[in-house]
């Protein structure tokens, strides 16, 4: 079981990228108690359920944004379909083409998820 200490010192090596010596100075402890504390599996066990926290953390933000996105695409798509229904239901070939242009361009931006 790790102690406090060598918790925040996992987390100050993860989290920032401090090195030992670092480390050691922010927790008040001698350098060379940083770098036992590191040989530990305990503290190697630290470390990864950091960087499993934070993978997590990335892909729910990663997932949000994907939404969002899709979400905003859809939202554009379905509007330039509403332009292409009006131009058709005009019959103007001109109107009829711009509008599906422009419908085509959306359909192709879809975002890259």
């Amino acid at each position: 079981m790790l102690t406090e200490k060598q918790k925040l010192a996992a987390a100050l090596m993860f989290q920032w990228g401090l090195s030992t010596t670092k480390v050691a100075e922010q927790i008040g402890v001698h350098r060379a108690t940083v770098w036992r504390w590191t040989k530990k599996k305990e503290f190697d066990r630290e470390m990864r359920r950091l960087c499993r926290e934070m993978h997590r953390a990335l892909n729910a933000e990663r997932n949000e944004y994907r939404k969002k996105a899709l979400a905003r695409w859809r939202a554009k798509l379905w509007r330039r379909k509403q332009i292409l229904d009006k131009a058709a239901k005009t019959g103007n070939k001109t109107a009829i083409r711009n509008a599906y242009n422009a419908w085509e361009r959306v359909l192709l931006s879809r975002p890259l998820l």
